[in-house]
């Protein structure tokens, strides 16, 4: 439409109409850049005040907090999950993998949390997935090792854990619902990292 408009006002960029000068080719060209760039801001602008009234409608304090994931990455409850898909690795080698990224093998605190990686599993294909629960040090004594602590909360399936010295370490198992089953170290299945996630301050305008 301002294209078509200003053909005709212009004459074609060669007329003179009421006295004023037509724009010639690159001034014309420089117009219309020019009006889409001050557009362009003016929603940018928008937005931003836009972003700014539901973050502070959100927070009732002067700052906020933002947290961030990386690409990859899954968001819940103030930790990143990384669900590994395709690639099996021991129990051992899936503590590297995780520690690779800053992270740790996956520990569980509560059922809600459980739902939650659950709910993503279903969404995979491998048969198994490795959480960082194993009786390693102490047989019948599990413990989440990369944070060393003794178990709290559990899923375990009904029978579980039945493998005494021959299956030390957890893992969700999609044929039954993903529950825990233990299982040998050394089987190869993918890894569930976590890590914190970072936080960020968003300060109210």
């Amino acid at each position: 439409m301002i294209f078509i408009s200003a053909l005709i006002f212009c004459g074609f960029l060669s007329c003179t109409i009421a006295k004023d000068s037509c724009y010639n080719k690159t001034d014309y060209e420089f117009y219309i850049v020019q009006n889409l760039v001050d557009d362009v801001q003016k929603r940018i602008k928008s937005l931003k005040e836009n972003l700014n009234a539901a973050v502070n409608a959100q927070c009732p304090n002067t700052t906020c907090p933002n947290t961030t994931c990386p690409d990859g990455w899954v968001s819940y409850k103030g930790s990143c999950y990384l669900f590994e898909n395709g690639q099996s690795r021991t129990f051992q080698e899936a503590r590297i993998f995780c520690l690779n990224f800053g992270a740790v093998l996956a520990y569980v605190t509560d059922e809600t949390e459980n739902n939650f990686i659950r709910g993503m599993l279903e969404r995979l294909k491998p048969s198994a997935w490795f959480i960082s629960l194993t009786d390693q040090g102490t047989e019948g004594v599990w413990k989440w090792v990369d944070t060393n602590t003794i178990e709290g909360y559990t899923a375990w399936s009904s029978g579980q854990p039945q493998g005494a010295r021959r299956e030390n370490c957890a893992a969700y198992v999609d044929s039954d619902s993903f529950r825990w089953h233990d299982a040998p170290c050394s089987a190869k299945y993918p890894s569930i990292c976590k890590k914190k996630e970072l936080l960020k301050v968003h300060k109210r305008n």
